[in-house]
């Protein structure tokens, strides 16, 4: 028997964590939807050894949400901070997740 990992896992996670977040597709008009936004601290080591912290912002959340399939270049505006991303990479899991590293555009 198949699981439906979107009815068990991904549309509950999405119903609990997401947030409004409005979609910005290349080619298309924009629309909004519920996804999962995390800043994502990352540690990193400078040329000459010196630490920092910086973030990694991404959202995740159900891809059959999608109008299209998301693409680099796309933008996320997120509805609660006013911040716009652009998607740097789309990562998709072969379960019906998405996860969208983003890079800062714009805050309003």
């Amino acid at each position: 028997m198949a699981i439906d990992w979107d009815k068990v896992l991904l549309a509950p996670v999405v119903a609990v964590f997401g947030e409004p977040v409005i979609y910005l597709p290349m080619g298309g008009s924009s629309y909004q939807m519920n996804m999962v936004y995390d800043e994502a601290n990352k540690d990193m080591t400078l040329a000459d050894g010196m630490g920092v912290n910086t973030s990694k912002p991404i959202v995740s959340g159900r891809l059959l949400l999608f109008q299209n399939a998301p693409m680099q270049g796309d933008q996320v505006k997120i509805v609660r901070t006013g911040e716009t991303f652009v998607v740097k990479d789309v990562d998709t899991d072969g379960h019906g997740s998405v996860k969208l590293e983003l890079n800062f555009v714009s805050a309003s």
